[in-house]
């Protein structure tokens, strides 16, 4: 199956970069919860306790959804040499043996004892 995660750079810095990387499904997650927690803290009162929850939650999240990586090179740079003996190509195959023409309408030897 294909990965349906949508990967964002945030920032670079020389060869690394910060990537925001999260399903979809998860925001609408992660923003329900949000809302259940304020409703919550709205009805019963304890906005403090709510604004801490909600905090941890959406923390855990970020620390989820964010990763630094370190960006490879595109290639071989113009600094670098060649690889050794054409590493990147591949040899060709062998062509597949050809049946002589009416093969497929040979008989069995099986059937032929049967008939």
């Amino acid at each position: 199956m294909a990965n349906l995660r949508q990967t964002r750079v945030l920032a670079r810095r020389g060869n690394r970069a910060l990537l925001f990387y999260t399903p979809a499904w998860a925001v609408f997650i992660i923003v329900g919860l949000v809302c259940a927690i304020a409703t919550t803290a709205i009805v019963t009162g304890y906005l403090l306790a709510a604004a801490i929850a909600a905090g941890v939650v959406v923390l855990a999240w970020l620390g989820l959804s964010l990763q630094v990586a370190r960006l490879a090179p595109a290639g071989r740079g113009p600094d670098r040499p060649a690889p050794p003996g054409g590493a990147g190509v591949r040899e060709p195959l062998r062509p597949l043996p050809n049946s002589p023409a009416g093969a497929a309408a040979m008989p069995i030897p099986d059937e032929q004892a049967a008939a």
